[in-house]
């Protein structure tokens, strides 16, 4: 079963954020449908940190400067961020 971490989350520009499961990133975009705001999974990305600025590019989002700090922070490989991640959150 998959588990959300919502005390993940990094905003990467006014209508995408970068979250997370125990399994992989999730590249998500702002939405408002019936007046709710809603978030959309565009991007799954379970391997390296490079492939998430691939799918950023792709998604033409521009980071702000403090995402790009904190992505660039996050470990090369989503495996070894759960690590650091979830031994952190226990």
């Amino acid at each position: 079963m998959k588990t959300i971490k919502n005390d993940f989350v990094i905003s990467l520009d006014d209508r995408w954020r970068l979250i997370c499961d125990d399994l992989q990133y999730m590249v998500q975009q702002r939405t408002t449908s019936n007046g709710k705001l809603t978030w959309i999974s565009y991007s799954f990305v379970a391997t390296h940190k490079n492939i998430l600025y691939q799918v950023f590019k792709s998604h033409d989002i521009q980071l702000t400067d403090e995402a790009k700090s904190k992505i660039d922070a996050l470990p090369e490989t989503f495996q070894e961020f759960w690590k650091e991640f979830s031994e952190s959150s226990n």
